[in-house]
């Protein structure tokens, strides 16, 4: 596609493959005596590449000529994965699975497995889809497919397939138990402040119709809250009312979203990359903003994240990343890609020679070595004049290069099965010609190893260490080729005497990588639990969610003063199961552990809170933010022989921990259930996010300084309906949460109110809509404080931004003479009340603003709260005296 000549080609009769009329030369030409001038159909074959069929074209009463693109051999990308179902006894479930390459598989190359036996393709006469009929309950269970080709096999994810005998025996209709958290002062008569409020699973069902014959069903349905039952907790003082689920259905349900958040940053510097294209999946999806921040929606039925950053001012290197995504949530990354090296400025007549090593004082790890005049423009044409060579290499003896590696360290064996990699090492390759317009290489480079850098001793059949490409479409290495001994060094007296073993690239892709497949014998999977604070360890409902665990593997296979990165594992910790995260258990082996959520590092535990010796040694580092260990198997923890074992690991077991700076204070109570995955609880007139649209969806929070607090203080703000006639007065729910930092002479806090903003309600088909005769509701906000007992603080108010007062005056005005809206009354200065603007107003009123999908309003609003900016990725910290809302002495 890169339209580069090939070398090496062979042409012969399409109907008669077995006779050669010609191979093509450097410049991928070739000629042939004796063919007709007529159109014959020809066929070109090369090794390492998938077989084409041209025509050719007379030129004259006896020539003709023809041109062929031959495209390199790719095994099978799954581009359609089957999807779970549910069925009853006598229905039918199709299964649809869909997958390109070169060459492309054809329908008939497709299998299909239940519960890992293949089936048998004369009984189900499937092709790319599988169809079953006249479902019986034995059908149950998990269904994939692998799709084959000569290039090789790639299975599917699996798809499970529940059957039952009614439609009531596929859901409970009883909520399971949720709870909520209330404030300190509402003590209920068991003598906790917790209230359960209930949830349904989401889980999928069997509804009223499904889809016969098709890939997927149009009408999905899963397990919903069916009734909400207003109640009233009694706080003593006040209550607090809230709808509860009282009943679930199964009803219909749409695809949940999902939203990968993140920044983009380059270099040593960790200089925001504005205006980066990204690629999802090979697929154009958007790029950076000003601050390097980028937002993506997954798209629906999405198994793997490969995403591609491309530098347009080249300053840094394109790079493929594999990114961990949550069903129905959002998850923020840090990206980190590497700067661009200079470029080697040399004639396309020489060949080019560039050493693959950065460390100082260490010999370079191998050498790459391109041909002279091998360089071709877009077009095709040959290039000659001056070659701009650009070889960004990892360096794997520098542990400071690990953010910088692109995509994960997996490839697809023959059979279609994932494998796993450690690394030497990867570079990545850009030809220019001097204007800096990208060139095409023809042919193959040569890469020559150090054998005392590269370990050859533990080369066996299957497991040799190769050289590799990177797919960005998967994010798979591809085999380009095994590296051997060479029988001498040559002629070129420059390369060093231990570059004995060598391999060839094919110049088609950026990324490479000297690569060796790991036995799977040494794999093993540890338990890795995220806390709260310290003051919380091993207590199962203080765990923190959606934690990236990064587990770095450092390698001293060669010598202790020799060590090198391997690869890297990554796994999110997930409700009270923590993480489970795939590491090697062998004694060579050093594995460097890290937990990050956003910007924010959690600590790892001392030996002493550990709880129990590691076998492989255990030492903290980079400030107690990580620690390090040689992993070995255990049957009661950390590490495990199965993900199954680890994954179902009590709490009690041995398990590495981590925890953050303290509990957290935050308490947040709807009046009408959230839940981003079940589109039935959301549309009502007193929900606090009645839409998921990201354009609509708008998250609100102040930002309050106090001055004088000697003792712990939270502050505590409820959001009602200000002017929706028909509820005006009720909650849409509160928000409590400590001031911080503790002990400090200035606190401070942001804390979330319900944002002024359409009145949505439920339509006929259950669907939200905004209500056309309620217009707007200005929210009623009232904000106070109290101690951690509950009981009311002393606390006084200084003194309200200036500029929000003025938008306040004209805010009061309007509701009170479109809506006969009540001005707030504010003679208690122990508290302050107010109706919320339309308007975005930002730092500048200390109020902040924000729009977006999942929890991106959310967070954005949040942080930016907490640096005092309208703009930029924010802070996780808060500073009190910037741009604050509100000041009130608490002395």
């Amino acid at each position: 596609m890169k339209n580069a000549p090939l070398e090496g080609a062979t042409i012969h009769y399409a109907d008669r493959p077995d006779i050669t009329l010609g191979t093509t030369d450097a410049t991928g030409s070739a000629s042939a005596n004796g063919v007709c001038a007529g159109e014959i159909d020809l066929l070109f074959r090369k090794d390492g590449y998938s077989p084409t069929v041209a025509t050719t074209v007379p030129a004259t009463p006896t020539a003709s000529t023809v041109t062929a693109n031959i495209e390199i051999l790719i095994a099978p990308i799954i581009t359609q994965h089957p999807e779970s179902r549910s069925r009853l006894v006598g229905q039918e479930v199709t299964f649809c699975c869909e997958a390109h390459g070169s060459p492309e598989p054809d329908a008939e190359d497709y299998e299909w497995f239940r519960n890992g036996d293949v089936l048998d393709k004369s009984v189900y006469g499937y092709s790319n889809q599988l169809t079953v009929t006249n479902l019986a309950l034995g059908d149950a269970g998990e269904y994939r497919c692998r799709a084959n080709s000569d290039a090789g096999a790639a299975y599917s994810e699996s798809a499970l397939l529940q059957i039952y005998g009614s439609a009531k025996d596929s859901y409970n209709t009883a909520p399971s138990p949720e709870y909520i958290q209330l404030p300190a002062d509402c003590v209920q008569t068991d003598g906790t402040t917790l209230y359960n409020v209930g949830k349904c699973d989401h889980r999928p069902c069997v509804g009223s119709s499904y889809s016969s014959g098709q890939c997927n069903d149009t009408m999905k349905y899963c397990t919903s809250g069916g009734t909400l039952q207003a109640q009233t907790i009694d706080c003593g003082s006040y209550t607090i009312s809230i709808m509860a689920i009282s009943s679930c259905e199964c009803l219909e349900c749409g695809d949940p979203v999902s939203y990968v958040r993140g920044e983009l940053l380059g270099g040593p510097t960790n200089k925001a990359v504005v205006n980066a294209d990204i690629l999802v999946n090979g697929v154009p999806s958007g790029f950076t903003t000003f601050p390097g921040t980028f937002t993506l929606e997954i798209p629906p039925n999405t198994k793997r994240l490969a995403v591609t950053f491309i530098d347009i001012c080249k300053e840094f290197v394109e790079t493929t990343k594999i990114l961990d995504f949550v069903e129905g949530g959002s998850i923020y990354h840090r990206v980190h890609i590497r700067e661009r090296a200079q470029p080697i400025v040399m004639s396309s007549e020489m060949a080019i020679a560039v050493d693959l090593g950065t460390v100082p004082g260490k010999a370079p790890i191998g050498q790459l070595e391109i041909p002279a005049n091998c360089f071709y423009t877009k077009d095709g044409q040959q290039y000659n004049g001056t070659v701009q060579t650009s070889v960004s290499f990892i360096d794997p003896r520098d542990l400071t290069n690990v953010q910088d590696m692109p995509s994960d360290f997996t490839f697809v064996d023959q059979e279609g099965q994932e494998q796993q990699l450690e690394t030497y090492g990867m570079f990545t390759l850009e030809v220019a010609d001097a204007s800096g317009n990208e060139l095409e290489v023809a042919g193959t480079a040569n890469i020559f190893l150090n054998e005392n850098e590269v370990n050859f001793t533990a080369n066996e059949p299957g497991h040799e260490v190769k050289l590799w490409s990177l797919n960005p479409e998967t994010g798979r290495w591809e085999e380009e080729s095994t590296v051997a001994r060479r029988a001498s060094i040559g002629k070129r007296r420059k390369r060093q005497q231990s570059f004995t073993w060598n391999g060839s690239i094919r110049v088609t892709r950026r990324n490479y990588n000297v690569d060796y497949w790991i036995k799977a014998g040494q794999r093993c999977y540890s338990k890795v639990r995220v806390y709260q604070a310290r003051s919380v360890l091993n207590s199962a409902t203080s765990q923190v969610n959606n934690v990236n665990v990064e587990f770095v593997v450092v390698n001293s296979e060669l010598d202790s003063g020799n060590q090198r990165f391997a690869r890297f594992y990554n796994a999110l910790t997930s409700g009270t199961q923590g993480a489970c995260v795939e590491g090697w258990c062998r004694p060579t082996t050093v594995t460097y552990v890290s937990a990050t959520q956003g910007a924010t590092q959690f600590d790892s535990a001392t030996s002493i809170e550990l709880g129990f010796t590691p076998p492989g040694g255990y030492s903290r580092g980079n400030n107690g933010k990580a620690f390090s260990t040689t992993l070995t198997h255990g049957s009661s923890g950390p590490s495990y022989r199965t993900t199954s074992t680890c994954r179902n690991a009590p709490i009690s077991d041995n398990h590495f921990k981590f925890y953050g700076g303290q509990v957290s204070g935050v308490i947040e109570i709807n009046t009408i259930p959230y839940n981003p995955n079940d589109n039935r609880l959301r549309p009502n007139y007193l929900s606090w996010y009645p839409t998921e649209h990201p354009a609509q969806k708008k998250s609100c929070f102040m930002k309050i300084r106090v001055t004088g607090a000697n003792e712990n203080l939270r502050a505590r703000v409820v959001s009602k309906v200000g002017t929706h006639a028909a509820n005006r007065g009720t909650d849409y729910g509160r928000r409590e949460d400590d001031l911080v930092p503790p002990g400090a002479a200035v606190k401070g806090q942001c804390v979330e109110y319900k944002c002024s903003g359409d009145v949505w309600t439920t339509g006929f088909n259950g669907r939200p809509f905004r209500d056309p005769n309620a217009d707007i509701d200005y929210t009623f906000v009232e904000l106070s404080f109290l101690r951690n007992d509950g009981s009311t603080a002393n606390c006084n108010r200084v003194d309200v931004n200036n500029n929000f007062e003025t938008v306040d005056t004209i805010t009061t005005l309007t509701v009170n003479a479109l809506y006969g809206a009540p001005p707030p009354d504010n003679t208690d200065m122990s508290r302050f009340r107010f109706y919320d603007s339309q308007d975005n107003l930002g730092q500048n009123f200390g109020i902040y603003k924000a729009t977006g999908a999942g929890d991106t309003s959310k967070q954005t609003a949040y942080e930016q709260c907490l640096a005092g900016t309208s703009s930029g990725s924010g802070s996780t910290t808060i500073d009190p005296d910037e741009n604050w809302f509100i000041h009130f002495d608490c002395t």
